[in-house]
Order: C-alpha cells, then structure tokens, then sequence
C-alpha cells in the first residue's frame, strides 16, 4: 500500500488494475447520477430479547461507525477513475462520515432505493424500521459478494455484542488497517516476463472472444436505447425439495453451482463466465446436462494455478485495454448473461448471532444499467435461491420470470427434482 501524503493527514493511493476495471465501470452512466454494476445487500433481521430495549436505529449506527473503526477503508473516497484518497479519522470527520452514510428510511423500502441507486463517493447502509431491514450499497471496485457476507458478519457482530460508537481517542491513523489490492494481497508480483505476458494475452483473448463479447441474447430496444431502471426476479425453493436438490447432484458427484451453470449452458448456448477475473469456462454444446456439469465442477477446482495469479496483474491489465477499447462501428452491445455464485451463504454470514440478532432472509445483486443480465445462486437457510437482475429498458418482468422457470425446468428435468418455490420476488420500477 503505497499511501502517499498531499497534505498534513490527507493520503493519496493509486487504484490497481482490478479495481480500476470496477471503478470505470461504474461511472459508465454518470450522467444518470446512478451507479452501474454498484452492489446491494438486503438482509431481514430478528432482534432477539436479549437485545432490550434499545433504540435498534442508534444500535445499528453504533455499530456501523464501529465497523468503519474496523475496516477504515469504508471511507476511502475515489478520485477520478484511478486514485483514492483517505483522510486521517477524528471525531467530528467519523460523524461526518456516519450522518452521510448511515440512512434511517421510514416511508420506502430497499427496492425503491435500488431503483435509483445512487452514485455516491461511499457506502451507504439503510436501516427500514417497518420491516426490520437493512440495505447495504457498496461499489464493486471496494469488495465483491463474499467480501459484502463477511463484512456485515462483523457488523452483525458487533451489534449483537451492543458496541458502542468507539472513543474520541481511538481515532488515529489506521492506514494500516485499509486492505490492499487483490494484486498485493494475492502477492501478484510488479515485474514481468514474455512468457507471463503471452499468457496472459492468450488468457484475455480468450476470454473477450468466448465471453466479454457475447451479444447475441435478444433484448429490447436497439443501440441507442437509454437504460430504464433496475429490475429483478427471483425464486426461493423450500427447504425440502431444496435438500433434495442439493443431495441429487452430490449423488451425481456435480456441485449445485456446476448444475445451474450447466442449466444456463443448455439454454443459452454461451460460455459459462465471470466478468472481471477473466474465468471462463466454456463447454461444448453437445454434451449432454451431466457431462457439462462435471466438467464445469472439475473447472471450478482447477482453474487456480500458480501461474495464473503470478500473471493476475498483466491479466488486469489487458483485460481492461479490451473492455474500453472503441467497439467497431455497428456491433451490437454486449447483451450476455453474468454468472455469480455465493454458494452457503452461512459459510461467510451466520443466520443467527447469540440470542440477540437473527438473520431471517438474505438478498444480494447488482444495478444493471447495461443490457446484460446476472444471475445469482445462492443457498440461505437451507433455502435455494435463484435471482436475475437487469435493466428494464432492454428486458421485462415477463421475460426475467420466463427466463428463470426455463432454468428450474432444465434443473428439475435433468436432476430429478420437483423444486417448489416458496417465495418469489418480482420488481420491475
């Protein structure tokens, strides 16, 4: 972390290639004043008796300031699309930071903010008192999914714990406590070799051809069309055809990931990716269900190699000269569908916190502003769940439940599985 100060307790940091690649996409459509591929969390919580009779609200922001105490780089601010500033925490600048990020809505709820997802410098945590929700927002080039589960598993934490706002006096310099890059923290090294580098063009040339670039999904409108707002549809399955599930593709020795992946594979006929590691997995249309998900799983266990995360940086680095590059003139916008994973939820965020704070229903995505969609798949509760998200002015409520039943039905054809949704969620603004 090469933090550089400009002025007495102000530092500068550059952002690395990964972040960089997170940070432009977001302001793709600053004009809107809304953040594209911005993440968002909702979470319905339980408040045990244990908890008392304390104000939930001042509990929460409590605890939020603690978090910020924890992890300071929540108040790392961007400049530009390639540097970050931090200034130097006190106590007047942390309630700053608190009564700017810290949100307490009465009369709306997490969709309608989502909707309008604001493009903003900071995270921002909502608390619904109605409905005993919160909403985090956080952008992408900060963390990831997992990053989002194990964060609020600390803020959890510390509210069940009933921390109090730290002292005045524990604010002092904590650029230490800011995490590095995904490059430094993976140990990616700075110097480079031709073998490195022809790998990592082969690896991203790849990737853009099979993935990146995959326009050919049907959506409205044409290549002037103006995002809308966000959309979403999403399916929960009960906890007892979801075990079922769960325990027919253990027999088939194929992880639930690797069967919705192979699902999607059979239905669109494209390469089964991640946008920004440059991870691509494709297979062939010809195999049948059980051969794509069996590779697909033994992909998922192997596509890590020293070599790789030795050519991380350089990956980074072409991955994002591709994707900014000009498109030729008249090629249609990329209009593919992005694969997300979490897997068991609880692996990272526990559902229940002693008897004081309880976790009784988890949602996680992304604001679309582009024609692409994303899918998640995760399992909470012992519940499965499946969620599309996407930007309504190139797709519609009636196509994201379609999509999502073609899913199911290729998963209970293939697995043997009836799934019964227990809830579905349809928003469409």
């Amino acid at each position: 972390m090469n933090w550089v100060e400009t002025s007495p307790g102000t530092f500068s940091n550059d952002l690395n290639g990964v972040e960089k690649i997170y940070r432009r996409i977001s302001l793709a459509f600053k004009p809107s004043g809304r953040e594209n591929g911005g993440i968002y969390c909702i979470c319905n919580l339980g408040f045990g008796p244990l908890f008392g009779d304390n104000d939930y609200a001042i509990a929460l922001r409590n605890a939020w300031k603690a978090l910020r105490f924890d992890f300071p780089g929540l108040a790392v601010v961007p400049e530009g699309f390639d540097k970050t500033s931090y200034v130097l925490p006190n106590e007047s600048l942390v309630e700053k930071w608190a009564n700017e990020t810290f949100i307490v809505e009465r009369t709306t709820d997490p969709e309608d903010i989502i909707t309008r997802y604001p493009l903003r410098d900071l995270p921002s945590m909502y608390f619904f008192p109605t409905s005993s929700q919160i909403l985090l927002l956080i952008s992408h080039w900060r963390i990831d999914g997992l990053g989002i589960c194990m964060l609020l598993d600390r803020f959890f934490s510390l509210l069940a714990a009933g921390t109090p706002a730290p002292a005045p006096e524990s604010w002092v310099n904590d650029l230490h406590k800011i995490s590095p890059s995904i490059e430094d923290a993976a140990g990616t090294p700075n110097t480079v070799d031709p073998e490195l580098e022809a790998f990592a063009r082969a690896y991203i040339e790849n990737h853009h051809q099979n993935a990146v670039n995959v326009a050919g999904l049907p959506c409205n409108g044409d290549a002037t069309t103006p995002p809308g707002n966000f959309g979403r549809a999403a399916i929960k399955f009960d906890q007892f055809s979801s075990a079922a599930f769960v325990a027919s593709c253990k027999i088939r020795n194929i992880s639930v990931t690797a069967a919705v992946y192979a699902a999607l594979a059979d239905w669109s006929y494209h390469a089964v990716q991640t946008y920004v590691t440059g991870v691509t997995s494709s297979v062939a249309r010809t195999s049948n269900f059980q051969q794509k998900a069996q590779q697909l799983t033994a992909f998922s266990k192997a596509w890590y190699s020293e070599k790789f995360m030795r050519a991380f940086r350089l990956t980074a680095q072409y991955h994002a000269e591709a994707l900014f590059k000009p498109r030729p003139h008249g090629a249609q916008p990329p209009s593919g569908i992005h694969l997300s994973s979490l897997g068991v939820v609880e692996n990272y965020l526990p559902r229940q916190y002693g008897n004081t704070i309880r976790v009784t229903d988890f949602q996680l995505g992304v604001n679309m502003m582009t024609r692409q969609r994303a899918l998640y798949t995760w399992t909470f509760e012992h519940r499965l769940s499946l969620s599309v998200v996407y930007n309504d002015a190139y797709h519609d409520q009636a196509a994201a439940q379609v999509f999502l039943e073609s899913i199911v039905g290729v998963l209970e054809k293939e697995i043997g599985i009836a799934l019964t949704p227990e809830h579905n969620i349809k928003s469409d603004n």
